[in-house]
C-alpha cells in the first residue's frame, strides 16, 4: 500500500486520523518519494489545510497540532585543527577569566572530539 492510499478516502472535511497523518508521512519515507524537506513542505500545507478546516468551523480539531515535523538538522562548519588550536590559545591564561575560559574550550573541544569518535 502506498501514500496514495492516504489521500483516497480523505472527505470534504479532512477526516484523517492522527495515526494516518504519521503513515502517510512513513509510507513517503519507505516509498522513497521525499526527502526530509519536501515531507517538511507537505507537513506544512497539511498544517495550514487543518488551520482553514478549524477557521472556518469544518472541523473542531486541529488534528495536525499534535503530528510532529520532521526537523532538518542543520550541520554545524566543521573546524580544522588549527582553527581549534587558535581558539584554544586566545584566552589569556593570566587572568582567572582567561583560565576559565580556557578551560571550558578545553572541556568543549574535548566533547566533541568524543561525540565524532562515536558516530
Amino acid at each position: 500500500m502506498g501514500a496514495e492510499h492516504y489521500a483516497m478516502g480523505v472527505g470534504n472535511n479532512g477526516d484523517l486520523s492522527e495515526g494516518d497523518l504519521n503513515g502517510f508521512v512513513g509510507q513517503l519515507f519507505q516509498d522513497g518519494l521525499a526527502t526530509t524537506t519536501s515531507i517538511q513542505r507537505k507537513m506544512s500545507a497539511l498544517h495550514g489545510f487543518y488551520k482553514y478546516l478549524v477557521r472556518t468551523r469544518i472541523r473542531e480539531d486541529e488534528s495536525m497540532a499534535r503530528i510532529s515535523r520532521p526537523s532538518k538538522g542543520r550541520l554545524l562548519p566543521a573546524l580544522s585543527e588549527s582553527d581549534v588550536n587558535r581558539l584554544l590559545e586566545a584566552p589569556d591564561i593570566e587572568s582567572p577569566i582567561g583560565l576559565r575560559d580556557r578551560t571550558m574550550l578545553e572541556v568543549l573541544a574535548r566533547a566533541c572530539v568524543l561525540l565524532n569518535s562515536a558516530s
